[in-house]
């Protein structure tokens, strides 16, 4: 009886081993497999900052504008990207990915208005006679810069598996796009002359708008570097998030041309004349991603 009853015990042991709840047991105890090594891809969503640091100079008959601001544009995006990777000794990770940014902030525009009113009054004694001009300018200056909506990138991570389900890295790469900064300004010049002596109550009046443009376009290559995390939610689906940096080349544009202006005199009046017109102008360019990642191991 007793050889019996204990052989009744290992049987029944055995077989609550082999039930849905045993092998639910031995699955749960036993811990998750690495799956952070192979081939993966995703997507994320998150904000861009676009942000420009603009000089412009621009010079216009009498008038000049220097100006210098930083501007930034805010805006989602999206992200798509597949890649591969490799665990080194259970705990170093290493991996590539290919990839596309969709932009939600693609343009900065820097604006500056520079305005002159003069009064000057001359006096020819030879010719007995006063006269007095009344002179009012205003420059208007808009500077834009762009980048494409859409933006391949290339990034190489390397990190380090904290749990066997948490991997944090450090990021580095390159991304393509295309930038292109325009200028347009716009003069307008107004004077009048009232001349008072041999040509007594002489007024004449005259008015002038000019608008001038600088465009360049290039093809730029930016630096990539970033952090992020990523957690295993199962062996082939992880949530991520990151954080991404990028110095885009600075890009430059200048012209030079002719414009119009109102110059006046005692005995001749007030009329249009030419004069020379150019602008420089250079930004330099940053962008910020900050994403959440749904990604998803094929191994």
């Amino acid at each position: 009886m007793a050889r019996n009853a204990q052989f009744k015990v290992s049987l029944l042991a055995v077989l609550l081993a082999n039930t849905p709840t045993g092998i639910l047991a031995q699955s749960f105890d036993a811990p998750m497999q690495r799956t952070f090594g192979g081939p993966f891809y995703g997507f994320g969503v998150g904000a861009t900052t676009f942000m420009t640091d603009t000089t412009t100079d621009v010079t216009f008959a009498s008038a000049a504008d220097f100006s210098k601001n930083t501007v930034a544009k805010y805006g989602p995006m999206a992200s798509l990207f597949v890649g591969t990777s490799q665990v080194f000794n259970d705990d170093w990770y290493l991996g590539v990915n290919l990839g596309l940014n969709i932009l939600g902030a693609t343009k900065t525009k820097l604006s500056n208005l520079q305005s002159a009113n003069v009064i000057v009054t001359n006096t020819d004694s030879t010719l007995d006679i006063i006269s007095t001009v009344h002179y009012n300018s205003a420059l208007y200056t808009n500077t834009t810069v762009r980048r494409d909506l859409f933006e391949p990138f290339v990034d190489l991570k390397a990190g380090y598996l904290a749990t066997p389900n948490v991997l944090t890295y450090l990021s580095a790469g390159l991304s393509y796009n295309r930038i292109k900064i325009q200028t347009e300004s716009t003069f307008r010049a107004q004077a009048s002359n009232n001349t008072v002596g041999v040509f007594s109550g002489t007024n004449t009046s005259d008015m002038t708008t000019s608008v001038f443009s600088s465009s360049h376009k290039n093809q730029v290559i930016g630096l990539r570097a970033g952090a992020g995390l990523e957690y295993l939610i199962n062996p082939h689906l992880g949530l991520g998030a990151n954080y991404i940096y990028t110095f885009y080349p600075r890009v430059r544009s200048s012209n030079v041309g002719v414009g119009q202006d109102v110059a006046c005199d005692a005995l001749e009046g007030c009329t249009t004349t030419t004069t020379d017109v150019s602008n420089t102008n250079h930004s330099k360019l940053f962008d910020q991603q900050i994403l959440l990642q749904l990604v998803y191991h094929l191994c």
